[in-house]
């Protein structure tokens, strides 16, 4: 019964990996973020489908680590990497 469960989830993991879309980049973004009076230069490299969506991620991203609202972060350079 376990064996079979897997063999199920296995066939339904690769359906959802072959529908993904083919036109993923990866997005280098550059910039500044500001806490307790004190700023901070961040360099991430982001996959994503488009430069706004890797620009959101990126905001959550460094919100959630480092506990910073996005008007205090500073996106200097957007660069996609081939």
């Amino acid at each position: 019964m376990i064996d079979n469960n897997y063999y199920n989830f296995k066939i339904i993991w690769k359906n959802r990996c072959d529908s993904m879309p083919e036109d993923i980049k990866k997005f280098q973004i550059i910039g500044i973020y500001k806490k307790e009076r004190k700023e901070y230069p961040f360099k991430q490299i982001i996959i994503a489908q488009s430069e706004n969506y890797a620009i959101h991620k990126l905001y959550s991203r460094i919100g959630s680590r480092h506990k910073v609202k996005r008007y205090n972060i500073k996106i200097e350079e957007v660069n996609m990497i081939e």
